[in-house]
Order: structure tokens, then C-alpha cells, then sequence
């Protein structure tokens, strides 16, 4: 089920500086596709080691969002890379991720369209 993004967490962390906000959210809008596409790109060419130091990026970015369980799913995503361990289950991680995210775009373009 898809829990709604929450603009509060980030209202807080910018002092309800709705401009602040905006300009976060755009920035985040603008560079978690094309990590993603990294994620994914490093994944088809096994490239462990670039999938994690891009999980461990993209969990930053959504921690500051407060995006709770989407980061405890890029910290396993990360853990399992850097690890070496249960490889075999990272195409179904980052795909849950994507999906994750395309709701989050999704609710943050609405959020924005309609002005903080």
C-alpha cells in the first residue's frame, strides 16, 4: 500500500521556508532518476560495488526527506552489495525501490504543481 509523501519532515528541516522546500524537492526530483538508472545499470553489469555506494547515496537523500522505509530499503539494497550477500534478490530490491519512488515523484510533482 502506498503511504502519501509527507512534506512535513522537510518543512521542519528548512524551517517552514516554503522556497527552501521547493527548491529540495526539485533538486531531488531532478537526480533520484538518474540514480536509479545507475542502480539499475550497475546491477545488469554486476557491479556491486557501484550499487551499493549508490544506494548509500540515495539513502541520504531520502532520510532527508523523510522517507523512512524507502531508506531502511536502500540500506539493505546496500548491505547486500557491499556484503556480497543474497545477490540474487537484488533485482526485486531495486524494482521495489523504483516502484517506491515512482510514488514519491509522483506525490511530490502533485505537491509541487499545486504550490507548497
Amino acid at each position: 500500500m502506498h503511504t502519501p509523501f509527507d512534506i512535513n519532515p522537510v518543512l521542519s528541516l528548512v524551517d517552514h521556508d516554503k522556497e527552501t522546500a521547493t527548491a529540495l524537492l526539485s533538486m531531488f526530483l531532478e537526480q533520484t532518476p538518474a540514480d536509479l538508472d545507475m542502480l539499475h545499470n550497475y546491477m545488469q553489469n554486476s557491479d556491486w560495488e557501484g550499487v551499493y555506494k549508490t544506494a548509500h547515496k540515495m539513502k541520504s537523500g531520502v532520510r532527508t526527506l523523510g522517507l523512512k522505509k524507502l531508506g531502511e530499503n536502500l540500506f539493505s539494497l546496500e548491505q547486500q552489495c557491499r556484503s556480497l550477500t543474497n545477490l540474487d534478490q537484488v533485482p526485486e530490491a531495486i524494482a521495489a525501490i523504483r516502484s517506491q519512488l515512482d510514488h514519491v515523484f509522483t506525490d511530490i510533482r502533485t505537491l509541487l504543481d499545486k504550490g507548497l
